[in-house]
């Protein structure tokens, strides 16, 4: 066996020793259905054009986070901000008009907001910070009438067609900074790294090694400085038959860390400077194999993390339980019990709603899938779903989740999306006829949720970054040298790219906030 087959198969063991879901988190619009549990129901908000919509009480904040959950009967007050150069025009979906929005949740909802660059502001706008909406609203108040302007004796024209491209392909790719973890010929190759939401810092990752093989994984933060990369706060790792998987949060970034003797797992929380701020247990080892658990969390595009553990107790048996962290690594909610049986679970996916989508084994390819609020409560499922070890999720700004299954081998290609699952949804459905052909891809939201950024076979790029905007229209291509499958976007749209394999030690070329 060469050194490559060796870390090839090491690297396949580390992985293996985790199954984990992580979407590129930033924010987005979406306009996907789906119910919620019995008594709570889904509000989500799409805007067209450059502007931010809010509700009282809190809960969208759109660009950023565009679907939430409101018990039935709560009133909800919209307000709209014009970005820079644009104003608000108008609403779509359950309110019409151009001034005050309000609506009474007894269902699902949609509401859509317009903004348009140039456009003259409406006589009566909507507040921009919506004032609480009233205590005892009608069952189901009309929507408002649309003022009537006074007669213009030389009406302006119409306002023009907004651009769904503007602005979202890079004018030029700028000079990159690098980031080097080792120089030591017998390190690497680099680790998919990623960025958080805060600061501009960078949390990379290389294979440390020997002749033999691999010893094990280092990961360590970096911030960017006068146009160098220097290291800052402290360091996270593995060995051999550790597993270690990082993502950012908007308070910093969090890493899950999975043995592969004793199945034990804990969620390390860090902050913005790479100081540790929180540890939690998710999973206690067990040194018998026939009681070791499995465990697997998926992050939550607005921030924080669902867990999920499946392990046997002396008087249950075998249950499956599932827990939320918020940004911070702080538990929100207990354990909750969602499952009984040795059906272990192999990965979590977490809508824009903040709903988790649990797959648990049932054999032979088979995995039981199931919606849960975030609280644990049950929305939907179980149903049954197909496909090989190792699923993955990414989350689209319609509201859905993208299924996938990666290989466990760096030196694979990247794996298909297979299908997409409606947030709330008991059916795998067909990919958006956008992603179908870009299913081989990577794939990351990027903008504020106003476009995807994606690269690999398929696409219009030939293997460049392509970006598109959320109908899935192609916008343009980027030549970024060394792009991979190993290069990603991270949270604050800084594209992460590592040398290629056969380079001496890992570096990393990093395009700060190029997406953002």
């Amino acid at each position: 066996m060469n050194d490559g087959e060796g870390r090839g198969k090491s690297a396949a063991r580390l992985l293996a020793a985790v199954s984990l879901s992580v979407a590129a988190a930033c924010g987005s619009s979406g306009s996907g259905t789906g119910s919620g549990a019995p008594g709570v129901h889904t509000l989500k908000v799409t805007v067209t054009g450059d502007g931010t919509v809010l509700t009282s009480p809190a809960g969208i904040n759109c660009g950023t986070i565009c679907s939430a959950t409101f018990p039935d009967g709560t009133a909800v007050a919209f307000g709209a901000k014009g970005g820079v150069g644009s104003n608000f025009t108008g609403w779509n979906g359950a309110c019409s008009g151009g001034s005050a929005c309000v609506i009474v949740m007894h269902a699902d909802a949609t509401v859509g907001a317009t903004f348009v660059a140039g456009a003259p502001p409406l006589p009566n706008p909507p507040p921009e910070n919506p004032p609480p909406p009233p205590q005892n609203p009608p069952p189901n108040p009309p929507p408002a009438p649309a003022p009537s302007p006074a007669p213009a004796p030389n009406p302006p024209p119409p306002p023009p067609t907004a651009d769904e491209c503007a602005d979202l392909v890079p004018a030029s790719l700028p000079a990159p900074v690098v980031a080097s973890l080792t120089d030591r010929p017998q390190d690497g190759p680099c680790v998919r790294g990623v960025s958080d939401d805060g600061e501009g810092t960078f949390l990379l990752g290389t294979f440390l090694g020997t002749s033999l093989g691999p010893l094990g994984t280092s990961y360590s933060f970096f911030r960017i400085d006068g146009g160098t990369a220097t290291r800052t706060g402290g360091t996270t790792g593995g060995g051999d038959e550790t597993g270690v998987l990082v993502f950012s949060q908007p308070s910093g970034f969090s890493s899950f860390v999975a043995s592969g003797e004793t199945g034990a797992s804990v969620l390390q929380t860090w902050s913005h400077e790479g100081a540790s701020v929180a540890i939690a247990e998710i999973a206690a080892g067990e040194q018998s194999a026939s009681r070791m658990p499995s465990s697997s969390v998926g992050v939550d595009p607005s921030g924080g993390t669902a867990a999920v553990k499946t392990y046997f107790t002396d008087d249950k048996g075998w249950i499956t339980t599932y827990q939320r962290f918020d940004k911070n690594g702080v538990a929100e909610t207990g354990e909750v019990q969602i499952d009984t049986g040795e059906h272990r679970v192999g990965g979590v996916g977490v809508a824009l709603s903040g709903h988790a989508l649990i797959l648990t084994s049932v054999g032979n390819q088979n995995w039981e899938a199931r919606w849960v609020a975030r609280d644990g409560s049950p929305i939907a499922g179980p149903f049954t779903l197909q496909g090989p070890a190792g699923p993955k999720f990414q989350f689209l700004v319609d509201g859905s989740l993208a299924l996938g299954f990666p290989p466990f081998d760096f030196s694979a290609p990247a794996s298909s999306f297979v299908s997409r699952i409606e947030d709330g949804g008991t059916a795998a459905g067909p990919l958006p006829e956008w992603l179908a052909p870009r299913a081989p891809n990577q794939l990351y939201v990027v903008r504020s949720g106003k476009a995807y950024a994606t690269w690999g076979s398929g696409g219009q790029c030939g293997g460049d970054l392509e970006i598109l905007a959320t109908s899935g229209k192609s916008c343009g291509c980027v030549k970024v040298p060394n792009l991979s499958a190993s290069a990603s976007v991270g949270r604050d749209g800084s594209l992460i790219v590592p040398h290629p394999p056969g380079t001496p030690g890992c570096s990393y070329d990093l395009y700060q906030h190029l997406l953002r």
